[in-house]
């Protein structure tokens, strides 16, 4: 056990204030972040927000995406857009000593249980679903066949410097594609369409802002400002005191 790990909002306040220091924007006055239990955190409004009003503003260098040799094995074809930001994912969370504030905090947290992480089992509990095809196709991934013949090998590949041999663990790989899956922009809206890069990015800050696949939910609209390579949130509706702040992503 570590008997050191930092309560969650300190954790939380780690990621805001180096937020801040790589350029992000927020009105401290319009905004809070409220932990909802275990549930985790969200975003609300503190004031009445008028439509149109920008709420965030979070630069590209704020992202966590892929670089260096890992970018490379991409670049090469080795591996999908997905699984390298996978695999950056999991050197953040499990090699690096020094680790960023937002992959402190989600080491200090409980990966989600997303279905393709489960077993034979516990997939059994979606027939009915439209998760569930059939017995032979699933319609979810079979990550521990993916790990043994694809991943585990490519992690030797890349080298101790960036997987050393004890770093090299099924349920490793598992605890950061389950971060990416859930917390992931994995596609750009329409607004973004001009950002200069490819694929899913881990966009710190923005990822506390909780999903909503109902779209008469959805209240903001996240778009891409050139001028200064940086996302911005604006509120699509007039939002009251005290209300969510949602996102579909």
């Amino acid at each position: 056990f570590n008997f050191f790990v930092k309560p969650m909002d300190a954790l939380v306040d780690g990621i805001l204030s180096h937020a801040r220091k790589q350029g992000a924007w927020w009105e401290s006055d319009a905004i809070e972040f409220v932990q909802r239990g275990e549930k985790g955190f969200g975003v609300f409004a503190k004031k009445n927000i008028p439509r149109g009003q920008v709420i965030f503003k979070f630069p590209l260098q704020l992202g966590i995406a892929p670089s260096g040799k890992i970018k490379q094995f991409c670049e090469q074809g080795k591996i999908s857009n997905v699984i390298a930001l996978v695999l950056t994912a999991m050197h953040g969370l499990h090699v690096e000593t020094k680790k960023l504030p937002y992959f402190e905090y989600l080491s200090a947290s409980n990966p989600p249980r997303i279905g393709h992480c489960w077993n034979d089992d516990e997939k059994q509990y979606l027939k009915g679903t439209s998760l569930f095809v059939d017995d032979a196709n699933q319609g979810l991934l079979n990550l521990r066949k993916i790990y043994e013949k694809d991943i585990a090998p490519l992690l030797k590949e890349l080298g101790p410097a960036l997987f050393p041999k004890s770093s090299i663990q099924e349920n490793k790989f598992f605890d950061a594609f389950a971060w990416v899956f859930s917390r992931a922009l994995m596609e750009l809206p329409p607004a973004c369409k001009d950002v200069p890069f490819q694929g899913p990015i881990l966009l710190p800050i923005f990822d506390m802002i909780n999903h909503t696949s109902r779209s008469q939910l959805k209240n903001t609209t996240l778009n891409w400002v050139n001028e200064t390579q940086a996302f911005q949130m604006l509120a699509d509706v007039d939002m009251k005191a005290g209300e969510e702040v949602l996102n579909s992503y």
